[in-house]
């Protein structure tokens, strides 16, 4: 596996916002390394879904737009942005299909809802 800044760095959030706002890091950059990451460990078990790495690495581009015409200006707006993280499947996400704790009540929605 090749060498890039964001193994270099300490994984942490203050970290890699940092290293996007001093212009070190994009988030496709980001995003493609943790994919190399997860594609190096190889365990499927650990997920229930996966978003496709092409649809991850489109949305990255565009945060790279946005972070290249806002700077560091996007990220005070948006302080998790770029952030790779993963969210359980009873976690109600819009547009991903959740479980509600139980594998039996998957569902989709469109709109997610906080409770």
């Amino acid at each position: 596996m090749k060498s890039s800044p964001f193994h270099a760095v300490p994984i942490t959030v203050r970290a890699l916002l940092e290293q996007y706002a001093n212009g070190s890091l994009t988030p496709s950059r980001a995003i493609a390394d943790v994919l190399e990451r997860l594609d190096a460990v190889d365990r499927a078990e650990v997920w229930t879904l996966r978003i496709c790495a092409a649809d991850l690495l489109a949305r990255a581009r565009e945060m790279d737009v946005l972070l290249g015409t806002h700077g560091r200006a996007i990220i005070e707006r948006m302080p998790l942005f770029g952030v790779p993280f993963a969210v359980k499947d009873n976690i109600d996400v819009a547009g991903l299909p959740w479980s509600r704790g139980c594998s039996r009540h998957h569902c989709v929605r469109r709109v997610a809802c906080l409770y």
